[in-house]
């Protein structure tokens, strides 16, 4: 019998996995403060990561995957997610987290800070740089989790975009207003394959470390709303303010070096069923 896997924080990104580990017949565990809404066969966990908490019902696990979320950008909400998260969740499972063969903690690409000109690209083996509480308190996560749970993977994932979230969609159909230069670098990754290279990593032999998560397409953010604004049938021009051009490319040099290839390999191939489905909403 395949060992079972425990989603903790299983949200956005970790229903999707949930489903592809359930779907290859994985027994998988989505642990939440409220479970009500994920899907079967994902088992829901009803618990709070940022509190003590206990786990009777979680049987011994192959795989955990740290997949919380702040829910707000302050240092409390970041230091109880991320870091007393992760210590609340290794003294719950107790005697389970030494039996783990593979533990992935998933990050994000703010631990590099903010890069200025285009020709600096950033990928795994960039030592990181945070600028900003939350880049420095991921970082402090990832350190934490390493230490109290073996074969740690970390995954740090660029922007996430997919299904619902249509800020992009809905500023460039309102004219903005827009916080970032057109000629700023943006990176990003679907969720799609936020979860497949989860998915992908947990399958892997011998994989550890650290893995950039980011598609293969790192462009000026004035594209990406020219492509929307296209779709839309709209007109491109004067679709944000002029500035220098920020920002790094970023490369999933060690995720491509697995063997994992992106299902969403671009914004091209990720934004046209965001617009259909920003479309397709009902009138306010």
């Amino acid at each position: 019998m395949e060992q079972a896997t425990l989603i903790a924080g299983c949200g956005y990104i970790g229903t999707e996995l949930g489903m592809i580990l359930a779907g290859s017949g994985g027994d998988v565990y989505g642990l939440r403060r409220d479970p009500s809404a994920l899907p079967v066969p994902i088992h829901p966990v009803a618990a709070d990561l940022g509190a003590p908490l206990d786990l009777p019902d979680v049987p011994d696990l192959g795989a955990l995957v740290y997949c919380a979320s702040a829910g707000e950008r302050t240092r409390d909400a970041y230091r109880r997610a991320y870091i007393d998260g992760v210590s609340n969740l290794r003294d719950a499972l107790g005697s389970r987290a030494e039996r783990l063969e593979r533990a992935v903690f998933v990050s994000s690409t703010a631990v590099y800070g903010d890069g200025v000109g285009d020709a600096e690209t950033v990928d795994d083996a960039t030592p990181p740089m945070p600028k900003t509480f939350t880049g420095e308190l991921l970082l402090e996560g990832e350190a934490r989790f390493a230490s109290l749970f073996p074969n740690a993977i970390v995954v740090r994932l660029a922007g996430i975009y997919g299904p619902g979230r249509t800020r992009v969609v809905r500023q460039v159909a309102t004219g903005g207003p827009f916080e970032t230069a057109a000629e700023a670098i943006g990176n990003r990754i679907h969720r799609d394959d936020c979860a497949g290279a989860i998915a992908h990593l947990l399958s892997v032999n011998g994989a550890s470390g650290v893995y950039v998560g980011v598609d293969d397409a790192p462009v000026p953010l004035g594209e990406v709303r020219a492509f929307v604004a296209a779709r839309l049938g709209l007109d491109a021009g004067a679709l944000a303010p002029r500035g220098p051009s920020t920002g790094k490319r970023m490369k999933a040099t060690r995720l491509a070096e697995s063997g994992y290839r992106m299902r969403v390999p671009s914004y091209r191939e990720g934004y046209p069923s965001i617009i259909d489905g920003y479309l397709a909403r009902p009138a306010p």
